[in-house]
């Protein structure tokens, strides 16, 4: 039945392949790296975004016109620092990640191939169900995960009249609840569907 769901079924499922093969990839070289650091034969840097506040009784800043008035907010930079640093902790949440998301391109990834027999099954509408849940529990979650996440700065770097604070802009993506939502209806329709068909399939 493969042939005929057209060309764009083939791409569709080849994506899906080629996103999901890239995903245990990715999987296996972050397992490589954490083993590799923990065992101190990798030497890996990661980047965290910081904002620098000044303190005023220490910083001064003055313009060479006299007459000129000059201010500095604020400063935004990266701190570089060597996972060595980072607390076991830090792993767990990016192992967390990892087994979510493989989970997720998974269920997709199974999705897309049982398009080549029927559709409208009950571990279809499972599937499809289990992804609208994890859409929108990433929704709800991701933007608070920087405030929740962050290594403390102030444990792992000191600077006399600064303090480091991590970037936490949280913000609600009220399209992604949409979307989640929409795919939560779309697994009650699978189901619907899939109730249909049976009884169609026992109807004489």
């Amino acid at each position: 039945m493969s042939t005929e769901l057209g060309m764009s079924y083939r791409i569709l499922r080849l994506v899906t392949n080629i996103v999901w093969a890239m995903t245990i990839f990715l999987a296996a070289l972050m397992l490589v790296i954490m083993i590799g650091t923990a065992a101190g034969t990798l030497d890996v840097n990661m980047s965290i975004p910081v904002a620098i506040e000044l303190d005023e009784s220490r910083f001064s800043l003055t313009a060479v016109d006299e007459e000129t008035a000059v201010t500095l907010d604020s400063i935004e930079g990266e701190l570089d620092l060597e996972l060595a640093a980072v607390p076991a902790y830090f792993w767990i949440f990016i192992v967390a990640v990892v087994g979510l998301v493989i989970w997720l391109v998974t269920l997709v990834r199974d999705l897309v191939r049982s398009l080549e027999t029927s559709p409208f099954t009950s571990k279809n509408a499972d599937r499809i169900t289990t992804i609208g849940w994890i859409v929108l529990g990433c929704v709800i979650v991701v933007p608070f995960l920087p405030a929740l996440t962050a290594t403390p700065i102030d444990q792992i770097v000191r600077a006399d009249g600064l303090s480091l604070e991590p970037l936490d802009d949280v913000s609600f993506n009220l399209g992604g609840v949409m979307i989640s939502c929409i795919i939560l209806v779309v697994g009650q329709v699978f189901r619907y569907g899939t109730k249909l068909e049976d009884d169609a399939r026992y109807t004489v």
